[in-house]
């Protein structure tokens, strides 16, 4: 057993969390994602990164450091952060049944001790699920690293809009559940396989957002840089919301002490599930 596959027993409870989470209504659940985005941020700022995502982070939230940890785990292992951090999103996306979603947006790093200094910057991809409390909480959280970018002051909705959606039936939800799977696992073996940029972009929505080391984001497939062969990668988290409309897959291979890692949020079209935002980094 890898390092990695620790964390399939976070794909179950992921699976299960979302199935039994009730619909909370489409309009009102993404403006309540993006305040608790914001409200996270502020979190950092007033007490301090540890605790905000202490407090943030889903008991099975997966981090990248640089392998998958359990995000609770490391942060309660970390002392109090001497860096500051800021950031706001500037994209996001939420389920038609209003129980899981993705922020993205940029970053920006200092030391505490000073505070001009030249900002470490990147931006972020956070999905986000409403738990048992009714509280949306952040399941998975990857971030890249890029030249310092502006904070965004609006937000970009991305996905559907209008009424909520009733939850899948229990063989239904169970159906698009292994699906997701399905297209995960074929994606990873594709581009484990050399398919690179065209395997990828076969996948990707017009409008997805693509996020990699070294650039802000690029839109779609026509600006998708070609990843190279990939190693096989395990599956580490598998998020599905109630309506079976959205989900995200995490996961990490190659090396344990320099992996190879990705995140994916998934949009189901009438052509089955495409990635809608995409992070892959080593």
């Amino acid at each position: 057993m890898t390092a990695f596959r620790r964390f399939l027993p976070a794909l179950a409870l992921g699976l299960a969390c979302a199935a039994a989470a009730a619909p909370a209504g489409n309009d009102a659940a993404f403006d309540e994602l993006v305040a608790t985005e914001r409200a996270f941020a502020r979190r950092a700022g007033d007490g301090g990164v540890t605790a905000a995502f202490q407090e943030y982070l889903a008991s099975d939230s997966v981090v990248f450091a640089p392998g998958p940890m359990n995000g609770r785990t490391f942060y309660a292992g970390r002392p109090r952060s001497t860096q500051s951090l800021v950031w706001a999103p500037a994209q996001a996306e939420v389920a038609a049944s209003g129980d899981l979603g993705y922020t993205i947006g940029p970053w920006l790093a200092r030391p505490l001790a000073k505070p001009d200094a030249d900002p470490a910057a990147g931006h972020f991809l956070s999905i986000w699920r409403r738990g048992d409390d009714g509280r949306f909480r952040n399941v998975i959280d990857v971030g890249i690293d890029h030249a310092p970018q502006a904070l965004a002051a609006a937000v970009d909705r991305r996905g559907p809009t209008g009424a909520p959606a009733a939850a899948l039936s229990t063989s239904q939800a169970s159906a698009r559940a292994n699906s997701l799977l399905l297209a995960d696992r074929e994606l990873v073996a594709r581009l484990a396989e050399g398919g690179g940029a065209q395997a990828l972009g076969a996948v990707l929505t017009d409008d997805a957002i693509v996020l990699r080391n070294g650039s802000g984001p690029r839109w779609g497939a026509r600006a998708l840089p070609d990843p190279g062969t990939l190693p096989p990668m395990d599956l580490v988290s598998l998020q599905i919301s109630a309506a079976g409309d959205f989900g995200a897959t995490a996961g990490a291979g190659g090396d344990e002490k320099n992996p190879h890692v990705y995140v994916r949020a998934w949009r189901w079209t009438d052509a089955g599930w495409r990635v809608c935002a995409d992070v892959l980094k080593h």
